[in-house]
């Protein structure tokens, strides 16, 4: 434990600045922190040092490292300082030695291997490490050639770090590994061409002659083919060798750009001619960190030639042009007068009377301005990264009706990219303008107030509508149409919602199915086999507009979806409203919808109802006391029938291997003092005997299906009494309930129920043909089904145990049938 320090060089263009590294390592959690103003590419050094340490013969230190790269007021950039970070830590642990580290400067990119990758800059930074008094210098391999140009350097190249601590003295084994060399790039030729090979044009040659002399600005104009370019080539040619100053600091600016060095420093001037259609970036150079050269950079000391120079300006010139980028929004669209496709239309206009290219465009279809949209985040970030330079809208509403908050951010992003330009058509409003912000905050805030008083009178509205009594006051407020539903036109204006028969009848039997006992799974594939549109499918949306729907997605039901459409009041006429029901413990509300409800709290019904109130009241009692999963399929139609002949107990049909049920097993396993050897019976052979023995005697029967009908007071009503008891004692369980109005109500109610109730009735059962014998039902029939037949006339089977070597089923199987009286039609 200890500290470690080593050196490097940070680079702000050409010139270095000398950087020390410090690195203490101390007792506690693991970490790993880099101090002292690194980039991203050096912030992420701690990654390739770990791994490097380890993968050299080390190990890295377990505890709290903490390097400094001084001074801390320098912003230090690119990935050269990884040998220099490793090599303090391993000084700091005492893997090397310390005094050897700290005298010398140390470059290069480590990679996870430990080996040293070749960097750029190695000429000028060592250089200034030369300047700053060292004489000794590590760097990759592949970077000895361009650091041995400077003179009175010790250059020791190195290929891992493996290799660098061994030079520090570590007691390690060497270990030869291929070095990394540089990519490298098309080196710069430095034999120009030779003027005296141009025959003719000698106004032209004693015109580049003159600018060489004395280091003119030359521009050459003529016919294509007349010796323009061929001229300009050959004018380094005639231009004195660059002195060392200039030849080290033409080398450096090679070192920068990548581009090869070699073994020695260039000599002759350079010659730099970029495309005409390169961009001013690539022409001035710069960038964020490390600077990259720019082709007038690279041409110092020598030759800048633009060739086709009108074509440059006119590149330049559309490249200086504002790209505009569009953003479209509406809350709804219906309004042609503010659609989205007009609103494009006319930003697209704006854009090109002033000669800005459109380079994208962000619409918003039905989504609020009071709420964070992402296409418009995306619209401003395009500015903000700089792809494009004028955000251009319709409206400022159609912008932001969110206030200040959104004003700011949108100024903020025009002040960090100057140029930049926000247009509002409708307002005139530009940010170029004087006093943008404060125009921009009061038009945004209006915006903001106003879409809060349209909240505001829109909520008002609907709770006055929802809580009209009187049916002619009612209306269907727009949004999701309930399932089973459509909406229509109404007397007084606006719209109704009536029920939709082609979903209506999916629901009411769906309702009948599970009030008699079908699983919430089977009518959810049910409705997909009969192919019924989901709510919220493509399909539904498109028949309830009233265009062709065929050959459109028609959604996948699921449990959930069936479970929420038939817990739902709106089968029986019945608005539902989002309300807070309570405080979660981090503070955040619970939701519930709940029925709308009139001043008594009693639920209001205003559309015809689906579903009869008993039927509804069934189905919510299903949920309520089986829930809508229960009971898991039975493993065969003969499960809890079969007993065992030995101890009385009921036999299973057990699995084996996870598959599928094989076998009748006892579940006992023993009597009282006495094992049970246990029984058990193949399971297709117990069900293919008992199959033929029941169809023997019962398959040429005729199927009926049987329904009840209950004669006396209207069942109707008394479903509706019940409901309406229901409802009253809901309201009467809120806060605030008027029991003054509520309790009588109760009381007349269950006056009426007991009046039903004690009226004379009997029930009339009616017997209908299916067209089918029983044999024909049980092969078409599943397990559940067949179940339902056999109960009715199977008792139980008693299975004996197998005499040894008989399989026959029908000897060890002793049914108990079940005797019915008579009836008659």
């Amino acid at each position: 434990m200890g500290v470690g320090r080593a050196h490097a060089v940070a680079l702000l263009g050409l010139d270095g600045a000398p950087v020390e590294i410090e690195a203490d390592t101390a007792s506690g959690l693991p970490a790993f922190v880099l101090v002292g103003l690194p980039d991203a590419a050096l912030g992420e050094a701690k990654a390739r040092v770990r791994s490097a340490i380890g993968n050299s013969g080390f190990s890295f230190p377990g505890g709290r490292v903490t390097v400094n790269l001084s001074p801390a007021s320098l912003p230090k950039t690119g990935s050269a300082f990884d040998l220099g970070i490793a090599l303090a830590v391993l000084a700091a642990e005492g893997w090397v030695a310390p005094e050897s580290v700290a005298g010398v400067v140390h470059l290069g990119e480590l990679g996870l291997d430990g080996r040293l990758r070749p960097s750029r800059g190695i000429l000028p930074m060592v250089l200034a490490a030369e300047r700053a008094g060292f004489d000794t210098v590590l760097v990759p391999v592949g970077n000895a050639d361009e650091a041995a140009l400077v003179p009175g350097m010790r250059v020791v190249p190195v290929a891992s770090l493996r290799a660098a601590a061994i030079w520090h003295g570590a007691e390690l084994e060497p270990v030869e590994v291929e070095p990394l060399l540089p990519v490298q790039g098309a080196a710069v030729p430095d034999d120009a061409g030779d003027l005296a090979e141009v025959i003719g044009n000698r106004d032209a040659v004693e015109a580049v002659q003159v600018a060489a002399a004395g280091g003119h600005h030359m521009f050459l104009l003529g016919p294509p083919g007349a010796g323009k370019t061929m001229i300009a080539t050959r004018l380094p040619g005639i231009l004195p060798d660059l002195d060392e100053r200039a030849a080290i600091e033409v080398s450096s600016i090679r070192s920068l750009a990548g581009v090869p060095v070699g073994r020695s420093l260039a000599t002759r001037p350079p010659l730099e001619a970029p495309h005409h259609s390169a961009s001013p970036a690539a022409i001035v150079g710069g960038g964020s960190g490390v600077i990259r050269p720019g082709a007038a950079a690279r041409a110092a000391h020598g030759i800048l030639f633009l060739d086709e120079s009108r074509d440059t300006r006119t590149r330049h010139n559309r490249r200086m042009e504002k790209r505009a980028v569009l953003y479209c929004r509406v809350s709804r669209s219906t309004d042609e007068s503010v659609s989205t496709s007009r609103q494009e239309r006319e930003l697209r206009e704006l854009a090109a009377a002033e000669g800005w290219p459109v380079v994208a465009v962000y619409t918003d279809e039905g989504v609020t301005g009071t709420r964070d949209r992402e296409n418009a985040d995306a619209a401003l970030d395009a500015v903000a990264r700089g792809d494009a330079d004028a955000l251009l809208v319709w409206e400022m509403s159609r912008w932001s009706r969110m206030g200040l908050g959104a004003v700011a951010r949108l100024v903020g992003v025009l002040r960090d990219r100057p140029g930049s330009l926000f247009v509002a058509k409708k307002e005139g409003l530009r940010s170029d303008q004087p006093a943008f912000g404060i125009m921009a905050a009061v038009v945004a805030e209006v915006a903001a107030m106003e879409a809060e008083g349209t909240r505001d009178r829109i909520l008002s509205m609907r709770r006055h509508v929802l809580s009209a009594t009187d049916p002619a006051e009612m209306r269907w407020l727009g949004g999701a149409v309930p399932f089973g539903y459509r909406p229509a036109g109404r007397p007084g204006g606006g719209k109704t919602l009536v029920p939709d028969d082609s979903e209506a009848q999916y629901a009411r039997e769906g309702a009948r199915r599970l009030a008699a006992g079908a699983r919430i799974t089977d009518v959810t594939r049910w409705l997909d086999a009969e192919g019924v549109a989901t709510p919220q499918s493509a399909a539904r949306r498109a028949r309830q507009a009233g265009e062709a729907h065929e050959g459109l997605d028609r959604g996948r039901w699921r449990v959930t979806t069936v479970r929420k459409l038939f817990q739902s009041p709106t089968l029986i006429g019945r608005t539902t409203r989002r309300e807070r029901a309570g405080t979660r413990a981090d503070g955040s509300p619970v939701w519930e919808y709940r029925a709308v409800a009139d001043e008594h709290g009693m639920p209001i019904t205003r559309w015809e109802p689906l579903l009869d109130p008993g039927t509804f009241a069934a189905v919510q009692e299903r949920f309520r006391t089986r829930g809508p999963n229960e009971g898991r399929r039975a493993a065969s139609w003969l499960s809890g029938l079969l007993y065992c002949g030995l101890c009385g107990s009921v036999m299973y049909a057990a699995r084996r291997d996870g598959g599928r049920a094989d076998a009748f097993r006892c579940a006992n396993k023993a009597f009282p003092n006495a094992q049970c050897p246990g029984v058990s019976i193949s399971r297709p052979a117990a069900e293919a005997h008992m199959e033929a023995t029941i169809l023997r005697m019962v398959g040429h029967l005729a199927e009926y299906r049987v329904s009840e009908t209950a004669e006396g007071p209207d069942q109707g009503e008394l479903d509706g009494v019940a409901q309406a008891i229901a409802d009253v004692q809901g309201a009467l369980a809120q806060d605030g309930a008027d029991y003054a109005e509520l309790l009588p109500r109760l009381d007349a109610l269950k006056g009426r129920r007991r009046a039903l109730l004690d009226a004379p009735r009997r029930t009339r059962r009616t017997r209908t043909p299916t067209g089918r014998t029983l044999a024909e039902a049980w092969r078409a029939d599943d397990a559940q089904a067949r179940r339902h037949l056999v109960e009715d006339m199977l008792d139980s089977v008693t299975v004996a145990k197998a005499a040894r070597g008989a399989r026959d089923a029908a000897e060890r199987m002793d049914p108990l049938w079940i005797e019915h009286p008579v009836e008659d039609d």
